[in-house]
């Protein structure tokens, strides 16, 4: 799916953020997101797929549950190509970074999902 400016304008303002905030999810300045969004400029490949896998998110909880990206945990992990290449399965191009992450995160929430909840430790220990 393809994404205008005017359909990124217009997301952000239906899940009531502005690009202040878009340019803290996207780690670059608020002027960088003012630029992007002018009618003459492009937006980075990465950024791209960064920003359409936020859209794409917001849309499938539906309008009525906007999910709240402020309580979302994220986390770098650094990984050679190498290893890339291995953690991703045959059919996922690793350059494909929307299906790749979505992939890794699958993969997260299936070990969350399967692994059992620590005991909590009692009051006197």
């Amino acid at each position: 799916m393809d994404y205008s400016v005017q359909e990124i304008k217009d997301w952000l303002k239906r899940i009531g953020k502005n690009r202040k905030w878009l340019a803290e999810k996207c780690f670059v300045a608020k002027s960088t997101v003012d630029c992007w969004l002018a009618p003459t400029r492009d937006i980075p490949p990465a950024k791209v797929a960064y920003i359409k896998k936020l859209m794409e998110e917001s849309w499938s909880v539906g309008s009525s549950s906007p999910i709240n990206y402020d309580a979302v945990i994220t986390f770098p992990v650094r990984l050679t190509p190498e290893e890339w290449e291995m953690l991703l399965p045959p059919d996922i191009d690793p350059k494909d970074h929307v299906a790749a992450e979505k992939y890794v995160r699958d993969l997260l929430q299936s070990v969350v999902d399967s692994t059992p909840p620590m005991p909590r430790p009692k009051d006197d220990e």
